[in-house]
Order: structure tokens, then sequence, then C-alpha cells
């Protein structure tokens, strides 16, 4: 049977489809009955979405020929011509779940202007709403941009419906991703930027509903973490930072973790002494409890800095006189270096304030290569860490990183290339993983066993959020809650050994402080709050006490403060409405209990251990291999979802959902938008094309 080509309404349609509107019927019932009497294809199916692309300028035709006959007519009917106006935009809407057709709707059609026409109707403003929420939920930036152009008009229409919680609740949705997309883009219109207060006050009135539920909050969370590059927004909005203060208790450790970020990343401008040249303050007097923890650590020696020991700087001063002097083969001054290294990298990295920069980056060059060519026993993995150090000492952290990685595939059991791998891995996955393997080596020494330990800690803080945003699936908790309780570990393991002058003790205190609250923030007292501040303090005034003086504070440490000195405040205004947000975020339950905080009682570090070896260690740092490979081995992978209504598949490089997605040859599961997004895909797809090949 052939298939009937779409068609404008008749005078005789238009009578029955006005008909057919003013019963009462669901949004999908009342667009099939549209679509069989123009004769358009089903928009909710695979199928139907393929005949979309195929006669769009029939449909779209069509469609607007219905939308035209909707406008200026008679009073006594315009509750039907509403309707209908209504469908149309909700058959674009349909046909918008497939992002091919997205894109030719909102350029080809004037889609936009028609809601914009609609969204203000006092009877069916909320159902056109609702679509452009649906609309604005598919992660489409240039669709999203294009919607932005609009955020003055939705968000006055949201401020003159506050009363309908539904419509502001799907307003805080739409106004949400437009703002943040239009960023995302590039420079936004001068008006979108000014509209930022605007809508932080409006979605902040919405989150104080009673009747508000917990989709605006969350979205209204995820904004202000997401925006946070726009401090002055917040500065004017001061309540903005209240909600996010208290949202650090809030049930869901999804919200948790995201106040938390959008905290730290606002704090570099809260405070401005930020990025200033360091400026020594005068060692405050040793208070009785700080003399003690001297004590304990140094005993009755020489206290000294955490760069080195009296005696380790003489030996050093004697190795560099012998260097000049040609005393001694510098085979052996490079060997002696490199023994040092192992026991305090940053011994040998600071000394080069002592002879000269120009001197130094003479000196380790010339041992490295006195080293190498001895051919002693070990001379080679001598050699590689003067030359590491080198690179260390001149800021070539890329470079260190690719030399470090074929010298640890060379000598696997060496932990001070898993120590410059940890370092170099910008705080990423490379970090985590690197600095836990590293600890398992018999080569192991103290220092490299602090450093280790610091990079867990603080790399694990750092791509948490990147693992629960986007999702709330069972499985990726499981891995969050493995990463924190092994970081939480670590962080109290450094506490323990690090020299009391270490100037990385306040961040490291503030970073298992901040774990601690992802983990049991909702569940923590007044008195767990006393206790963490006062955690905080005395790690700050051992800083403050010793030689080495305060430095610039880092901003873990700043928002602890501001958490700290507003919560009081922030908790009594937001308190209740953060604790009546819906904890069910996630549907399914772990064994890690989100909600209640509860751990695991297996090993954390068994465990993690074992899914970080399957991580692509010879990805780039900084790029989202890493990450996307881990995702795949533990079973979420983009590209096998099914997406919308229609149920289509997304391209598994870019996540587009389309009907007519293109499939791999080899597997014939992963779907592309094209042979460019299939290539960029494939250094993750290659061996599991391979295993899963027809």
């Amino acid at each position: 049977m052939p298939i009937k080509k779409p068609h404008p309404p008749g005078d005789r349609e238009l009578t029955q489809l006005r008909s057919v509107v003013s019963r009462a019927g669901t949004v999908s019932g009342l667009i099939r009955e549209v679509s069989r009497v123009l004769d358009l294809p089903d928009c909710q199916t695979s199928r139907g979405l393929k005949q979309c692309h195929e006669s769009f300028v029939d449909i779209s035709s069509a469609l607007e020929a219905l939308y035209a006959s909707t406008r200026g007519n008679a009073d006594d009917e315009t509750i039907a011509h509403e309707r209908l106006a209504m469908i149309v935009i909700a058959i674009y809407g349909r046909m918008a779940e497939d992002a091919i057709l997205r894109q030719r709707i909102l350029s080809e059609t004037d889609f936009l202007e028609k809601v914009m026409e609609m969204i203000s109707s006092p009877s069916l403003g909320e159902m056109v709403l609702s679509i452009l929420s649906d609309l604005s939920h598919f992660p489409d930036m240039e669709s999203l941009c294009k919607i932005s152009r609009f955020t003055t008009t939705i968000l006055s229409c949201a401020e003159s419906h506050l009363e309908q919680v539904n419509y502001a609740e799907k307003a805080v949705c739409v106004v949400s991703h437009i703002i943040t997309a239009a960023f995302a883009a590039g420079e936004p219109d001068p008006i979108i930027k000014a509209s930022i207060p605007r809508f932080l006050q409006f979605a902040l009135q919405v989150a104080g509903l009673p009747a508000s539920g917990r989709t605006s909050f969350n979205h209204l969370v995820m904004f202000c973490y997401q925006l946070s590059d726009q401090p002055s927004a917040f500065f004017s909005t001061p309540d903005a930072v209240d909600f996010l203060v208290a949202c650090t208790r809030a049930k869901d450790i999804y919200i948790r973790i995201t106040a938390q970020r959008a905290l730290i990343a606002l704090c570099a401008d809260f405070e401005p002494e930020i990025g200033r040249p360091h400026v020594p303050l005068p060692p405050r007097p040793l208070s009785a409890r700080v003399e003690d923890a001297l004590e304990k650590f140094y005993g009755n020696s020489p206290r000294s800095s955490f760069t080195g020991t009296e005696a380790e700087f003489a030996e050093l001063e004697s190795l560099t006189e012998a260097f000049r002097t040609n005393a001694r083969p510098r085979a052996d001054i490079g060997q002696a270096l490199a023994r040092m290294t192992l026991g305090n990298e940053m011994l040998i990295r600071t000394w080069r304030r002592w002879p000269g920069k120009e001197f130094f980056a003479e000196m380790l060059p010339a041992c490295e290569a006195a080293v190498r060519k001895s051919k002693q026993p070990g001379a080679d993995v001598d050699a590689d860490i003067l030359y590491l150090v080198h690179l260390l000492s001149i800021s070539e952290q890329q470079a260190a990183y690719a030399f470090a990685r074929p010298a640890l595939e060379r000598h696997p059991s060496v932990a001070f290339f898993y120590y410059v791998m940890a370092a170099c891995g910008r705080l990423g996955f490379q970090s985590v993983l690197f600095a836990n393997k590293g600890r398992e080596c018999p080569s192991l020494t103290d220092f490299l066993r602090q450093r280790l330990l610091f990079f867990s800690a603080l790399s694990t803080l750092n791509v948490v959020p990147a693992m629960v945003q986007g999702t709330a699936d069972e499985v990726r908790l499981q891995d969050v809650h493995l990463l924190l309780e092994t970081a939480a570990k670590n962080a109290d393991a450094w506490i323990d050994i690090a020299p009391p002058d270490d100037p990385h003790r306040p961040p490291m205190a503030a970073v298992g402080i901040h774990i601690d609250f992802i983990l049991r923030g909702h569940a923590m007292t007044e008195v767990d709050f006393e206790a963490a501040e006062d955690k905080l303090t005395f790690s700050c005034d051992l800083i403050r006490s010793t030689e080495v003086g305060w430095r610039n504070p880092e901003r873990e440490c700043i928002v602890l403060e501001k958490i700290f000195d507003r919560m009081p405040n922030a908790w009594k205004k937001w308190g209740p409405t953060v604790l009546r947000r819906p904890s069910d975020v996630y549907p399914t339950r772990s064994r890690d209990d989100p909600i209640n905080g509860s751990t695991s009682t297996a090993d954390p570090q068994a465990e993690l251990v074992s899914w970080l070896a399957k991580l692509d260690t010879n990805s780039t740092p900084g790029t989202p291999d890493s990450l996307e490979v881990a995702l795949e081995i533990r079973g979420i992978n983009p590209g096998a979802r099914r997406y919308g209504k229609a149920n289509m598949a997304c391209c598994a490089s870019c996540n587009t959902a389309s009907a007519v997605l293109k499939q791999c040859a080899g597997c014939q599961k992963a779907r592309y938008c094209d042979d460019v997004c299939q290539k960029r895909h494939w250094k993750v797809h290659r061996e599991a094309c391979k295993a899963n090949r027809l």
C-alpha cells in the first residue's frame, strides 16, 4: 500500500480537527488524530521519523497551514484553535527528538516564534512550556543557543506565572539550560549575561515554594555550578551563595558534590589575595598545641623545613661543589642525586634556588648523561630519574609525563615513575590510577608514599563530579563511593605522616573535610562541624607558626572557611527547603546507600585497583579518553543507549540521537552520525568492536 503524502488541511478537515481537539484527550492521542487526518507519519516511532526525514518539506507545509488557520478566528472557537496550535507545536516537538530533524525545524521553520506566541496562553501555556522544556533537555548546543534568544521573554512569562508551580518549575529548567548553553558557546549576548541575577532570584523563589519539587531544585544547583565562573552575578545575589552552602548538607550525594564544586569555583573571587605575589607573614608565637605537634614529629632533633634536613642540604652542597671542581666523577654525583631524589624529590628540585637556576639546569643534564654512559647496573633508571627531575624543575610537566610513560613500561616497579605520572596527570583519572598503583611498588620510600597519598586524595576530589554528572547510575555510584572511601583513608594517612611544616597540610586537611562532607554531610551535627573547623584551623596554625610561613591559601581551604562562616545563617534560611527535597534521586540502590552515607564492608582499595587497572593509561592528560574508557568498562556505554519516546539510537561519539544513524560496519551495534564521529570514537570502541564483530 503506497504511503500517502502529507497535505494541508481543507475546510472539511479543519472542522473535523476542531471537533477532535474540543473533546478531552491526551497530547499523544491528539497527535495521532491530527497525523491521521493530514496523512502525517507517526513521529512517535523510529520508522515514522525516518519517513519524516524523507517528507519534511511536505510535513512542515501541512503544519504551517494548520497553524495559520488557528490565528485570528472567532472568539467562540478560540479554545479549539489554541489546542490545534498547541498540537502543531507538540508534533514539531516530537519530531525534534531526532537531532537532524531538530536542526531543520529550528532553521527552516518559525517554530520558536510559535512557541513564544503560545507560551503566555492562560490555558495552554504550561503545556507549550513543557514541550520547550523537553526540547531544552537535548544535548544540542546549537539548538539551545537559538532558544536563548528568547531568554527574557520566557523569564518575563515565568515571573508572571509564579503562582503556577508547574509552570514556574518548567521555566527554571528551560532558562537554566539556555543560559548555560549561551555561555558554553562563547561570549553571550549582554542581555543574557545581565539576566543571570534576575533568573537566580526567580529560581530561588521557586525553590522556596512549599509545593515545588525536585526538578527545579536540581536544575538550580547545577546552574550555579555551571555558571560559577560568573562571580559578579552571585555577589549581587548573596542568597544564591547561602543556598549553595546549605546544599552541602543535602540528603542527595549528587547535590552535595555539585554544591561543593560550585563553591570551590567561586572561592577564587571570594578572596582577592588569590593570585597575588607571595608576601610571607611573620611567624606567630607557638601555641602549646602546635609545640606538642612539632615536638612529637621532630623530637629533640633540630627542626627544619619540609624540603630537607640540615644534613641533606650539607650533602647537596658538597655534591654541587664537587661538580664545580670536578672532584668526583659526574656519574657518581648523578647516582647520589638519584638516591636523594627517591628520598626527597622536593629537596633536589628546590636546591636550584641556592646554586642558581642556570647552574642547576646545567648540573642535572650533565650528571644524567654521565650516568647513562657509565653502563653500571641500574644506571638507566638513575638517568631517567635525573632527567625527570630536570623537566619538573623547569615546569615541563607534559614532557615529563610523556617521558615517564615509556620509562614506566621498562621499569614497572620503580615508584618514582608512578609519582611523576600522578603529579603530571592534571589531577584526572590518570593521577588517581598511578597514585594508587604506585604505592604497591617495592621501591616505595617514605617521601614517595607521602606524595602518592597526596595526589590520590586530591585527584579523587577532582574527578568525582565528572563521574556522577549527567546520570544517576547505580554502577557509577559504587565507583564514586569506592573512590571517596579510598581518598578519605589516603588523606588521613597523609596527615599522619607529613611533616607539620609541609605547606600542603592545610589543603590536604581541607580535601579530607570536603570528602567527609560528600560522604556524610547530611548527617553531620554541630559538633561535627566544630571538629572539622578545628581540624582546618589547626593545620593552618601549624604553617603560620613555623619557618615556612603562610602562603597564599588554597581554594579548598578558602571555601571551607566560607562554609563555616555562612552555615549558621544559610542553614537557618535554606535548611528546611534543602531537607524537604525528595531523596530518591537515584531510583535504585547500590550496596552503598547514597542517602544514609553508609560505606561498603569490602576493601575499597582492592576493588578500586582492579578497576583502575583497566583504564587507558596511554591517553593524553586532559583528554576524556580515560573517563570514556572507564565508563564503557563499567557498562555505561553512551552509544548503546536508546533515546526518546521513539526509541532512537545515539551516536556513540557525540551522543546525537537520530533515526538515520549509520551502523558500525564491524560490530553492527555502535551507530554514528558520519565518518568523522566514527573515526573520533574508534580508539574507545576498537576493543569492543573486535569482541562483538559478527
